[in-house]
């Protein structure tokens, strides 16, 4: 219950992020949304290094895909849209860490929780 609270609060920070990235990203339309990519990259890369395939495969894949084309759109000139999937890509891929942390915490837990219940053995 402990983990469900806080996987839910740190979904509701980061639709709260997105949020504010997106409105505020739409007072520099013109400009090339370069940082908001750079850091979805950033992001991405400590999903895939994190390991996140194996336990949130699906957000990856969608971080990875609106990731490609936010780069795509940039390229097109289309800034909004990128800064928009860039920040999509981004929260997509902390998600996918935060659940894997979840559930690398569960599987800790259930092996400590086994080992306490095991009798030990004594030579």
């Amino acid at each position: 219950m402990n983990h469900q609270i806080r996987l839910n609060r740190t979904l509701l920070a980061w639709t709260a992020s997105l949020a504010a990235v997106t409105l505020g990203g739409c007072a520099h339309i013109g400009k090339k949304p370069t940082n908001i990519l750079t850091q979805a990259r950033v992001v991405v890369a400590q999903a895939d290094r994190d390991g996140t395939r194996a336990y949130a495969a699906y957000d990856l894949n969608k971080a990875h895909l609106h990731l490609k084309k936010a780069t795509e759109e940039m390229n097109n000139g289309h800034y909004r849209k990128a800064r928009y999937l860039a920040a999509e890509a981004k929260v997509e891929a902390e998600l996918a860490i935060a659940k894997t942390q979840t559930q690398k915490t569960k599987a800790a837990e259930k092996q400590i929780k086994k080992s306490l219940n095991t009798p030990a053995i004594h030579n």
